[in-house]
């Protein structure tokens, strides 16, 4: 095993304490027509000697978001919240909105778009762009 770094002090001194072999991802949700297998990834877990942190060893899966349907009551409570955006004039001379997505499903960039905001502008700044209008839902 190469020598391990602590993520919290830089300590290389340390030993493995728990290893389960190679598990799939508890964030993965395959498609019921997917056939498999399931992808694996090795799941050890390290101690660092030096400030005691328990940590996972190895790079991190990527998460896998499940995105659910937006409910009808969720769409409703969208429709009306741009509208009234729009009637206060808190959209008046905004063109680009960015927006922080939901778990729950749904957008309001549609409702936006057709009020002449126009998406597309990543919601983290380190990642470039720029919005006159953040949408977090």
């Amino acid at each position: 095993m190469a020598t391990l770094v602590c993520r919290s002090c830089s300590g290389r001194s340390g030993h493995l304490v728990l290893d389960l072999g190679d598990q799939p991802p508890c964030d993965h949700f395959p498609w019921l027509e997917d056939p498999g297998p399931d992808p694996c990834y090795s799941l050890q877990m390290w101690l660092c000697s030096s400030c005691g942190l328990a940590q996972l060893v190895g790079e991190p899966t990527v998460a896998e978001e499940p995105l659910g349907t937006e409910p009808a009551a969720l769409v409703a409570q969208a429709t009306e919240a741009v509208g009234r955006l729009a009637s206060d004039g808190w959209l008046s001379g905004r063109v680009r909105v960015a927006e922080f997505g939901s778990p729950h499903g749904g957008s309001w960039l549609g409702l936006l778009a057709d009020r002449g905001v126009a998406g597309g502008c990543p919601p983290v700044p380190s990642r470039g762009g720029s919005a006159a209008l953040a949408c977090d839902r």
